[in-house]
C-alpha cells in the first residue's frame, strides 16, 4: 500500500475538521447559549478532577490489553508498553484515526521482539476485543430499558460488522501465522478483560461528571450513555472523535430527559475530561526523557 501524500493527509485534514465542525455548530444551534454557560458553571471541580483520575487509568489498562495480545514468547517491559500505548494516545487524539492506529503499529514494530507483522496483529486484535465489548455494553443498555431507534440499529450493524470480523480472524489465525495470539483464546481473553476495564473506568469517569453537574448517577444514568459513545466511536471521522462523540452523548442525555442545554454542557465537559489525560499522559512520556537528559543543567545526574 503505498503510503498517502502530503496533499492527500491535508485534504482528509481538512475533510475531518469540516465534519467535526459541522456536527458541533448543529448541536450549538439547539441550545440557549446564556444558559449553557450558566449550567457548566455551577460544576464541582472535585468530581472533575475524579473524572480526569478515572479517565487516566485507560492507559495503563489500554497497554496491558496491548501487552496481553501479544503472541506466546514476545513480551515487553509493562513500562515500556505503557509508554508506547501513551504515544499512540496522542496520535489518536490529534491527528485523524487512520494516522494514530499507523503511529501505534510503527512504534510497536519498532520494538526489537516484534516486528511489522506482531505489531499489525496486535492493533487488529485490539480492536477487536475493543468492539466485543462495546456490543456488550449496547446489549447491556437495551436490557435495561428501551433504546432510541437510532442506537438499535447502531447495535445492529456493529453486532454484524464484529461478528464478520471475528470469524475472519479466528479462520486467519488458523490457517496463517497472522493473529497469533488468536490462537490462544486465554489471550485473547484476556484482552477482552482489559478493555472491560477500560470501559469500567471511562463509565467511572461519566458518574464522576454527573456528580459534577448535580445529578444522581445510577446504572440507568450511566450505562445509556456509555453505549451512545461507543456507538459514536465506531466510525472515527475526526481526531478524538469531535463532533461524533459530543453528538453521541448529547443524543443520550437528551434520551434521558436533560434540556439541550444541559446535554450539550455534560457532553461537552465529559469529553474534556477523557481528553485531558488521554493527550497529557503521552505528552509527558514525551516530555521524559528530554527532561532526564537535561538533568546535569540543574546538579543532578544524568540517567542513561
Amino acid at each position: 500500500m503505498q503510503p498517502l501524500t502530503e496533499t492527500t493527509r491535508q485534504r482528509v485534514r481538512i475533510g475531518a475538521w469540516l465534519v467535526a465542525t459541522a456536527l458541533i455548530v448543529v448541536l450549538w444551534r439547539t441550545v440557549n447559549t446564556r444558559r449553557l454557560l450558566a449550567f457548566v458553571e455551577g460544576t464541582d471541580p472535585l468530581w472533575l478532577a475524579a473524572a480526569v483520575l478515572s479517565n487516566l487509568m485507560i492507559q495503563p489498562l489500554g497497554a496491558m490489553q496491548w501487552r496481553s495480545l501479544l503472541p506466546r514468547g514476545v513480551t515487553v517491559a509493562r513500562r515500556r508498553m505503557l509508554r508506547l500505548y501513551s504515544l499512540t494516545s496522542i496520535a489518536n487524539n490529534t491527528t485523524p484515526s487512520i494516522v494514530g492506529h499507523a503511529t501505534g503499529t510503527l512504534l510497536l514494530a519498532a520494538e526489537p521482539e516484534i516486528g511489522r507483522d506482531v505489531a499489525l496483529s496486535v492493533l487488529a486484535l485490539d480492536q477487536l476485543a475493543v468492539g466485543v465489548v462495546k456490543v456488550g455494553i449496547v446489549l447491556s443498555a437495551s436490557a435495561l430499558l428501551p433504546l432510541p431507534a437510532w442506537m438499535v440499529r447502531g447495535l445492529t450493524g456493529l453486532a454484524l460488522l464484529v461478528g464478520a470480523l471475528l470469524l475472519a480472524a479466528v479462520i486467519v489465525a488458523r490457517r496463517t501465522r497472522f493473529l497469533a495470539a488468536l490462537r490462544t483464546p486465554s489471550r485473547f481473553f484476556m484482552g477482552v478483560g482489559f478493555a472491560i476495564g477500560v470501559k469500567l473506568a471511562e463509565a467511572s469517569a461519566i458518574t464522576a461528571v454527573q456528580l459534577a453537574f448535580g445529578m444522581h448517577p445510577s446504572i440507568r444514568t450511566v450505562l445509556p450513555v456509555l453505549a451512545a459513545t461507543a456507538l459514536g466511536s465506531v466510525i472515527p471521522v475526526a481526531p478524538a472523535n469531535i463532533g461524533t462523540y459530543e453528538a453521541a452523548a448529547y443524543g443520550a442525555y437528551r434520551f434521558l430527559g436533560l434540556t439541550p442545554e444541559a446535554a450539550l454542557g455534560i457532553a461537552v465537559v465529559q469529553h474534556v475530561c477523557q481528553l485531558l489525560p488521554a493527550v497529557g499522559a503521552g505528552y509527558i512520556m514525551l516530555s521524559l526523557p528530554r527532561i532526564v537528559r537535561q538533568g546535569p543543567a540543574v546538579g543532578a545526574t544524568e540517567v542513561r
